[in-house]
């Protein structure tokens, strides 16, 4: 699915010639069924993994709360009980997000040898993180960093946002805020229903 939809947005971008263009690609993967392609499938040794942040017991992560005591044993959202499905399960989850990186830099090389890349705006941002077993959890269920630090990188290729390039903000931003953003920096109207 990775590189197919990557596959698209380069047809399309080759089709606009050089008229303006727009495009949401949005990623499905890293994402439920948690399965990566070769050579992404093994691209990660299991054994290697780093062990997830949580008690040592579900009922001891279960205690720091009563919706936490219960959604540790759900049955969708509860994290492998063996630690080699665990880690197997992790090492997956880093395939798929190698897959993307590799997609991403497929993307910017063609808009290099296009000529767009100096004049796309990029943003990359994702809807929600992982917790992969953290809190003896995964998806995005609760309230830990892990489902909620995701990356927002915006990439500006006009000289005037030389000073700030490669800038890294410490404080919260919200995705509310996404949308307003594009469309100041595309020089466009705010729509009225944006509350960012």
């Amino acid at each position: 699915q990775t590189a197919y939809l990557t596959d698209r947005v380069l047809d399309f971008v080759a089709d606009r010639g050089d008229r303006p263009w727009f495009v949401h690609l949005s990623y499905l993967r890293p994402h439920p069924p948690y399965l990566a392609p070769a050579p992404y499938d093994t691209m990660y040794d299991p054994a290697t993994v780093p062990a997830p942040v949580r008690a040592a017991t579900r009922a001891e992560e279960g205690a720091q709360h009563p919706l936490l005591g219960v959604i540790v044993d759900h049955p969708l959202v509860k994290a492998p009980d063996d630690d080699q499905a665990q880690r197997a399960f992790q090492a997956t989850y880093y395939g798929m997000v190698s897959e993307v990186d590799a997609q991403l830099g497929r993307l910017f090389d063609a808009l290099g040898a296009m000529g767009q890349w100096d004049d796309t705006l990029l943003v990359f941002t994702s809807d929600h993180g992982e917790l992969l077993g953290d809190h003896w959890l995964v998806q995005k269920v609760g309230w830990f960093d892990t489902a909620y630090h995701v990356p927002l990188i915006v990439r500006d290729p006009r000289p005037a946002f030389d000073a700030t390039r490669g800038t890294v903000v410490e404080a919260f931003t919200e995705h509310v805020d996404v949308t307003p953003s594009i469309c100041e920096l595309l020089g466009g109207d705010v729509p009225m229903q944006c509350d960012g």
